[in-house]
């Protein structure tokens, strides 16, 4: 049973699902109350877009091990992906109670859940737990940050954005957030600086060179903001009805590159 389970391990690590899922079922048939195995079983039907399954295993983990904080917060991460949101926050908050005090893991995905929900300051509160043992911790860092911008507080966002850029002049996130909040704040010289290094880190990222265009439109820069438009366009980012509706570009409308895009990505433009 031991080899199998292994097995399975090697073949999820190489996503080969079907694969691990056979080894991991034939060990179910040899030891049937193993709730290890039904929670490998479960993140093997996650990974292949089956969380309905995913679920039952987890469950069936459960009414064997009641007390399995993995399969607690795997099941809770289930139910997110469901979009079942009560059932989602039941389980993250049971396998929380039951787990040690410190437990970083279940504190992030905790995070991540209220944040989705646009539980802002349910949100930074488990981010900071985080923080106040991993003063350095980025993901919770620049999590911090963009919760606060969404609560509408930019001066307490700079602070985390800011500090994970110190931390980690290499994380793209925080770079882009950092110079998507100087937007916000007209501050398009900075932006631009910003957003640029996130580009640098992750290139293929499309939206972030629609991102820097717009500061470019708005610093008055209209060349470059309509190059790096063109660039988001060929790396992917296909929101075309940004060319009309989106009020940081509406100053290029009257020049004759910005023009041949909409032609070439809103055919009809005109009689719109």
């Amino acid at each position: 049973i031991s080899s199998m389970n292994d097995l399975g391990l090697i073949f999820m690590g190489q996503k080969r699902y079907d694969s691990a899922g056979a080894y991991y079922r034939r060990a179910l048939r040899l030891d049937p109350d193993n709730p290890q195995l039904y929670n490998n079983l479960a993140l093997v039907m996650r990974e292949m877009k089956q969380p309905d399954s995913a679920r039952i295993y987890l469950q069936k983990a459960l009414q064997i091990d009641p007390e399995n904080t993995t399969a607690m917060l795997n099941l809770a991460n289930v139910f997110r992906q469901l979009r079942q949101v009560d059932s989602a926050g039941f389980y993250y908050q049971k396998q929380l109670s039951r787990r040690a005090p410190d437990n970083e893991q279940a504190w992030l995905n905790t995070g991540y859940f209220y944040h989705e929900m646009r539980a802002y300051d349910s949100s930074i509160f488990y981010f900071k737990k985080i923080l106040a043992v991993k003063p350095d911790h980025l993901a919770s860092l620049n999590n911090v940050g963009a919760a606060y911008m969404n609560l509408e507080q930019p001066d307490s966002a700079f602070v985390y954005y800011k500090k994970a850029v110190s931390i980690n002049p290499g994380y793209p996130n925080a770079s882009l957030n950092l110079g998507l909040l100087y937007h916000s704040l007209r501050q398009y010289d900075s932006a631009i600086v910003h957003i640029q290094n996130a580009i640098r880190l992750n290139p293929s990222n499309g939206r972030s060179y629609y991102r820097l265009a717009c500061s470019y439109a708005l610093g008055n820069k209209p060349d470059q903001a309509i190059l790096y438009l063109r660039q988001a366009f060929e790396r992917g980012f296909k929101s075309y009805d940004v060319l009309l509706t989106d009020p940081d570009l509406a100053g290029l409308k009257n020049y004759k590159e910005y023009q041949a895009l909409l032609d070439k990505y809103i055919p009809d433009w005109k009689d719109r």
